[in-house]
């Protein structure tokens, strides 16, 4: 006669939630930090571009404001700065805070990122 209680059902059960749980997590926080590497790569392309062909930086601040916003990201213009150094060629320097808040059932998380990138110095 077996003396089984049903222990090993429930164990299955609660291993089974917890990787519907974690697996759902993934799915909703992988994107965020995927298109925060491709937005700081962007953002180096950008400010490398502008800095060797001379821009200025209101059309720098343009671009990177339309790549938060096709990214999805958010960003107060407080939180947007773009310099522009004058000598040594003029490099440019790009400091930007940007969130994005991801819902979990009930739940809004927001993450916060902050990048700083440098054009290297000279034109082409």
């Amino acid at each position: 006669m077996s003396s089984q209680s049903g222990e090993g059902k429930f164990g299955c059960f609660v291993t089974l939630v917890l990787l519907v749980v974690f697996g759902f997590v993934c799915f909703q926080t992988i994107p965020v930090f995927l298109d925060k590497l491709d937005l700081e790569d962007q953002l180096e392309r950008i400010v490398s571009e502008a800095g060797s062909r001379g821009w200025e930086a209101d059309v720098v601040r343009t671009q990177v404001v339309d790549l938060l916003k096709n990214k999805e990201f958010e960003t107060t213009p407080e939180d947007l700065q773009v310099m522009r150094t004058v000598g040594r060629g003029g490099d440019f320097r790009i400091n930007v805070n940007y969130w994005r808040s991801v819902n979990f059932v009930g739940y809004v998380y927001t993450f916060r990122f902050r990048a700083e990138v440098k054009s290297f110095v000279g034109r082409l």
